[in-house]
């Protein structure tokens, strides 16, 4: 590997690791939504849909630290839609 991140085996690493979570976030978009195709429809593109989570993520407030304890102190359930019709 010639890349820059190449040098140091932990910038790999990293680099890796934040790969493996925007395919997790993409994965997820792509269930919420019913699929590819639909991301597409809904944001023209896989692109232009990170653009707007970078944009949201720059110029959206912060919730405040009351806001983010509250949320993680609140018990959620995730059930997955097994049914395939």
């Amino acid at each position: 590997m010639e890349h820059a991140y190449a040098q140091d085996p932990t910038a790999a690493k990293n680099l890796y690791l934040l790969l493996q979570i925007a395919h997790l976030f993409a994965q997820l978009f792509e269930a919420h939504l019913g699929g590819k195709k639909d991301v597409t429809h809904e944001c023209g593109s896989l692109r232009n849909l990170a653009h707007d989570l970078l944009e949201a993520l720059r110029t959206d407030p912060l919730p405040s630290e009351d806001d983010i304890e509250a949320f993680l102190n609140t018990p959620i359930q995730v059930r997955l839609d097994v049914d395939s019709s």
